[in-house]
């Protein structure tokens, strides 16, 4: 049987200019580093890699922010030895573990720093043996434009790693592990229709019913009763939910957003993101509610019991809150 070696997963990161990190690489919890590119990355050996297999627009610059991640494997394909319905082999158990802490930083601070891919990288390549990079690509364009002119911090950083840490203890097949694939996955869509449609996946993974019944109006209900706050703040998210879930519906029933302005598919776009990303801030950051939302019956039992004490807005309310809305719209 072949030894074990060193196993290399990086993930040169894009806009990696909004990062102001330390100089030495920062730990963002479950062996999982930030920093510079390592120089044994820019070999010629690494780039040739790159511009045979994805082309030249992927080079990878000395100054760039990369997202690493080392284990040891007898060779490509070993087995990750993980539960049913997480990573088969080892290589994509440290593809998630990438994407996992690159999801924590966008949950830390909604930017647009991302990877476009990651490169295996066999020990023995970096000493000169021609066993070539395995590369996997991540094609679409993630992030709206206003998270263009936001920089990670030091404190930004801080409070990933922590949120890295609780993403990697949940359970696999659980509603909020779910959720933060379903998110994700949303980030990394260019179509609104698309990205819209995912994050209402995760919506409803972590705010839909059990039973699959009424799943609008509970959502309607869970959402503002779930982040609370004054009446006026509850109402307010009730037509956020709203507002995603007729969109939701347009979508998956095969519709479009077209017909929408460039401003309001926007809007809908962050409120739903709004949505998803405060609810897993609050399970990840509060362990109380994490225990509830352990498993999709817990969670339910949780929902169902919060949202009893939310009052349905009357028309009213409902048309302020509507006013409100189209307020914010107009000033994006």
């Amino acid at each position: 049987m072949s030894r074990l070696v060193p196993w290399h997963t990086v993930a040169p990161l894009v806009h990696s200019g909004q990062i102001d990190a330390p100089v030495r690489p920062f730990r963002l919890g479950c062996g999982v580093r930030l920093g510079r590119v390592p120089r044994r990355f820019l070999s010629s050996e690494f780039r040739n890699g790159i511009d045979e297999q994805l082309g030249r627009r992927w080079r990878v610059g000395p100054a760039q922010f990369c997202l690493v991640t080392t284990y040891k494997a007898h060779s490509y394909g070993d087995p990750s030895g993980a539960p049913a319905g997480g990573p088969p082999t080892k290589q994509d158990a440290a593809r998630q573990r990438l994407q996992l802490a690159a999801l924590s930083l966008w949950l830390a601070r909604p930017s647009s720093v991302h990877f476009r891919f990651v490169a295996h990288v066999h020990e023995s390549h970096l000493g000169g043996v021609k066993l070539p990079p395995l590369f996997f690509t991540f094609d679409e364009k993630p992030s709206l434009s206003r998270y263009a002119a936001a920089r990670l911090t030091p404190a930004d950083l801080k409070g990933a790693r922590r949120l890295n840490v609780a993403l990697n203890a949940l359970n696999l097949s659980g509603p909020v592990f779910i959720a933060a694939r379903y998110l994700w996955l949303a980030l990394n869509q260019e179509h609104a229709d698309v990205r819209l449609g995912i994050l209402w996946m995760a919506v409803d993974a972590l705010f839909g019913p059990e039973d699959g019944q009424g799943i609008g109006e509970a959502i309607r209900k869970r959402v503002p009763a779930f982040f609370g706050g004054s009446r006026k703040t509850q109402i307010e998210n009730h037509g956020h939910a709203a507002a995603g879930w007729k969109a939701r519906c347009e979508v998956m029933h095969g519709d479009t957003l077209g017909a929408r302005s460039r401003k309001e598919k926007e809007y809908l776009l962050l409120e739903s993101e709004s949505i998803v990303r405060g609810a897993l801030l609050s399970v990840l950051l509060d362990w109380r509610r994490r225990r509830a939302f352990e498993t999709s019956t817990g969670r339910d039992a949780y929902l169902t019991r919060i949202a009893c004490a939310f009052v349905r807005p009357g028309n009213a309310e409902s048309e302020l809150a509507r006013r409100a809305r189209e307020k914010e719209v107009a000033s994006i």
